[in-house]
């Protein structure tokens, strides 16, 4: 059965090369070790209920689609970080599930499906896993999980607001070494102790989390009087309503002119929430999605050949020169279907792949009161050792682990 992928999918296909693909790692780490028959069993009773995560892309000569896998074996962890899902073997399989000693891992190619797609894939496994059943409606499909939600929430926005993207010179970190390994590190604190100092400081967790990693980049590096900006994604499904496990996220830009570098800490989380409450809304997503989504519904477009289609998108975006010189995905809280399964488990882990130029990028997720900050990195940690400084002089105890 083929499966058009949604409309934010011709971005990450048409960027992707030898050197780069857009991918993420989501790891549980679990309190007793893998069993890897029961593991692989309950993969394959969900291969049929997952067809769009359980997949392989393909193309014709106009579009790409996804072809469900008729299998999918799990694998020992054993390659190099976010290695195993690679270019040109997304066409064998886009996903992998893999397994540590103590730890089962999903890597997967950002075009199939989002944070959300993922996490709730992962949910049903580990519930499977970790209660010890295999109900056989859990491998009837859903085909409502299936439709492209940008199509389905095209509308012009009927409000006069016009968000404007600010001009000028930004910061970048330096480029990606493709010859050297990716790594991560991990930083480890407790959810309550850094809710209690968001809290003294009236903000949200995330957006101290965004305030600290600016105050690092502007303590680290010499920003050269420039711009620093950092991307948000956010899930859709907060504001249109969606089914749906095809991607349905789209990222606002937060920014810090370097005039605000003197900024008091309280001063620049401020800053930062104006700038969230501004841009995180169903307003200004609604002309987010008529953006992505205008272009694929013109018919004369629509029957571009592909390789125009994805040649164009790659020309725009390098034109357009991306202001973000960082990622920060905050998938929040992780409560699985079932009391039994979060008691089992030691903590979760979400690993993004670099940037397309450059080799940072970060994912957050807690569970069980644990909040892990993972910092995608190469060999250069400067950013690393300034981040640690910055949670621990708020008084934030911080573990630190390496990948």
């Amino acid at each position: 059965m083929k499966q058009h992928l949604d409309s934010s999918a011709l971005f990450h296909l048409a960027m992707m090369n030898e050197d780069w693909l857009n991918t993420y790692r989501f790891s549980i780490t679990l309190k007793n070790k893998v069993e890897p028959a029961k593991l692989q069993q309950c993969v394959d009773a969900l291969l049929s209920k997952y067809p769009m995560i359980c997949c392989k892309i393909k193309h014709n000569f106009f579009h790409h689609y996804t072809e469900p896998l008729t299998n999918l074996t799990i694998q020992e962890d054993k390659q190099p970080l976010l290695r195993s899902v690679n270019y040109p073997n997304i066409h064998n399989q886009a996903i992998t599930i893999l397994y540590d000693e103590k730890t089962i891992i999903l890597e997967a190619f950002h075009a199939i499906t989002d944070g959300y797609g993922a996490t709730t894939f992962l949910k049903e496994l580990l519930h499977l896993y970790t209660v010890d059943t295999l109900d056989t409606q859990t491998t009837q499909p859903k085909i409502s999980f299936t439709y492209d939600s940008f199509q389905q929430h095209k509308h012009h926005s009927k409000t006069r607001k016009v968000y404007t993207n600010e001009q000028g010179k930004f910061f970048k970190f330096h480029k990606r070494d493709n010859q050297h390994p990716i790594l991560a590190t991990t930083l480890e604190m407790d959810v309550q102790q850094i809710k209690q100092v968001a809290k003294q400081y009236q903000c949200g967790i995330n957006d101290l989390i965004i305030t600290l990693f600016y105050r690092a980049i502007l303590n680290a590096y010499d920003t050269q009087k420039k711009t620093i900006s950092i991307q948000i994604p956010v899930n859709l499904r907060n504001y249109f309503p969606s089914d749906s496990l095809l991607n349905f996220t789209l990222c606002f830009i937060t920014k810090l002119q370097h005039t605000y570098k003197n900024l008091s800490l309280p001063e620049m989380i401020q800053h930062i929430q104006t700038q969230t409450k501004q841009f995180n809304t169903k307003e200004y997503f609604e002309k987010e999605i008529t953006k992505v989504t205008k272009p694929q519904s013109n018919a004369f477009i629509k029957y571009f050949p592909l390789k125009m289609k994805t040649s164009f998108v790659k020309y725009y975006y390098l034109l357009a020169k991306e202001p973000s010189c960082l990622t920060i995905t905050n998938l929040g809280k992780m409560d699985f279907l079932d009391k039994r399964t979060n008691e089992q488990i030691e903590h979760m882990d979400v690993i993004l792949s670099p940037r397309y130029h450059t080799p940072y990028n970060c994912g957050v997720i807690s569970i069980n009161d644990i909040l892990h900050i993972n910092i995608t990195h190469d060999q250069n940690d400067k950013l690393i050792e300034e981040i640690k400084k910055q949670f621990m002089e708020l008084g934030i105890s911080t573990n630190c682990y390496r990948y």
